[in-house]
């Protein structure tokens, strides 16, 4: 999901439409974001939630884990360099995404 939301991100930003150019780059940084995110989830234990039981507590895990990987992100982005092929709105808009797209499942089957 981390991935779908970096690249919706990307998507929503470049108003639906990503040159070629951009896809390279995008493409560069979907196995960063999957890692980022990844040891974001696992540290906080999202990973252990019971999609039956999920609740505000899980969503804030949630939302804590997005957070942290978002920082996380944005801080080895820019400090390798790659960040500078990143707009700005991105590292905001994935985030939000991923929020929505993790939490609406989990809470989507609760439902």
């Amino acid at each position: 999901m981390a991935m779908l939301a970096w690249a919706l991100a990307h998507w929503l930003r470049f108003d639906f439409r990503i040159a070629g150019a951009e896809w390279s780059v995008l493409s560069a940084q979907l196995p960063a974001i999957t890692g980022i995110y990844g040891v974001a989830f696992w540290l906080l234990g999202v990973h252990h939630g019971i999609w039956r039981y999920a609740g505000m507590l899980e969503l804030r895990r949630i939302v804590a884990a997005v957070v942290l990987g978002a920082a996380c992100a944005a801080l080895i982005f820019t400090m390798s360099r790659i960040g500078d092929s990143v707009p700005r709105a991105v590292y905001f808009i994935g985030p939000v995404l991923l929020t929505f797209l993790i939490g609406g499942s989990r809470l989507a089957w609760r439902a």
